[in-house]
């Protein structure tokens, strides 16, 4: 119908992010028609308003109706930013306990420049995070847009080093016929021990030792250690004492 209404004007806001429903369509101008007009777009329902929102980027079909019922119609597209991606590769912990994990995020797609967080508050423009303790965490990729996506990822660490020992004390006061006894549990592949921190045997039993404080040290096949302090300790010195009671006659005999 050439009397019926027609959309002269239009204007849209993209969605913000991908895969969003935030994009908006206004009609800002309609010629012709009768009476009251009213908006609807991709066959849903008539409104007062000439502002379209909740909108998914791609094509949307805007009609226009006047009160008699007559219509007329506009085809807009409206955008949307590419999809963030990431992949986080997580360098797990050296040893037990140790602040020594890392994350590494490559990521791209978005707009502007990305910032990456491992608290989802403080960001960073480096894809690196050092100094991690072993857990659980959420990657967030974060783009000039404030659009974001998250990765989740755990770091781990080896089991701990227990140490155990006992110690087998000096019989004698001065002597060196101590000995140490330990055992070691978890850590990664073979266990060695030393009571010097410097030579290392295989075995736990320490021999030939004199009293002492030792620093006993577990080593696994990484280098990550286990130390306990243990005392080897020894009897007091004997301790002797005389009393002396002269001859009273010369040749006498009860001295």
């Amino acid at each position: 119908d050439s009397d019926g209404p027609v959309i002269a004007g239009i204007t849209s806001t993209d969605v913000t992010c991908n895969g969003g429903n935030d994009g908006t369509i206004t009609v800002t101008l309609v010629t012709g028609g009768t009476g009251t007009i009213e908006y609807s777009v991709d066959g849903g329902s008539y409104q007062a308003s000439n502002v379209l929102t909740g909108l998914e980027a791609g094509n949307h079909l805007v009609v226009v109706r006047d009160q008699n019922g007559c219509t007329g119609e506009f085809t807009i597209q409206l955008f949307e930013p590419s999809a963030i991606s990431a992949i986080v590769t997580a360098s797990n912990v050296f040893c037990f306990g140790s602040a020594t994990g890392s994350l590494s995020v490559v990521a791209g797609g978005g707009q502007g420049t990305l910032a990456y967080s491992i608290d989802g508050v403080n960001f960073q423009s480096t894809p690196q995070f050092n100094n991690l303790t072993a857990g659980t965490y959420t990657v967030t990729v974060k783009d000039a847009g404030q659009c974001s996506v998250q990765v989740v990822v755990t770091i781990t660490q080896p089991n701990a080093i227990g140490l155990f020992a006992g110690a087998l004390n000096v019989s004698c006061n001065g002597g060196s016929d101590g000995a140490i006894n330990a055992t070691a549990i978890g850590g990664t592949g073979m266990i060695l021990y030393s009571v010097d921190g410097i030579n290392w045997q295989t075995s736990g039993f320490f021999s030939n030792l004199g009293a002492a404080d030792y620093e006993l040290y577990a080593q696994d096949a990484t280098g990550c250690t286990r130390n306990i302090t243990i005392t080897v300790f020894e009897p007091d010195a004997l301790i002797t004492s005389s009393i002396v009671s002269n001859v009273s006659c010369i040749r006498g005999d009860n001295g």
